[in-house]
């Protein structure tokens, strides 16, 4: 999610299957929103960290994360100020 600069064909030759992606536009506001959707469906979750969310709401996805053991890895970007799984 929100991972433009992604080599595709780098990524397909270390073993990705690119059947199985799901791609997301940067989402902005949603952000939170949309990781939770995917967390139900997607057992590893790629994307840019988010800047500004509350805390609430980044402990709030982080217990999404660990109840459905979806794994989210940051992609390039600022670190997260919190523990994302």
């Amino acid at each position: 999610m929100g991972l433009p600069d992604l080599r595709w064909a780098a990524a397909a030759d270390y073993g990705l299957d690119l059947t199985r992606v799901l791609l997301a536009d940067s989402l902005g506001e949603h952000y939170a929103e949309v990781i939770t959707a995917l967390a139900t469906a997607c057992p590893v979750i790629l994307a840019t960290p988010p800047t500004g969310l509350p805390p609430r709401t980044l402990d709030r996805l982080t217990a999404h994360l660990r109840c459905t053991n979806t794994v989210l890895t940051p992609g390039p970007g600022p670190a997260p100020s919190c523990a994302w799984t």
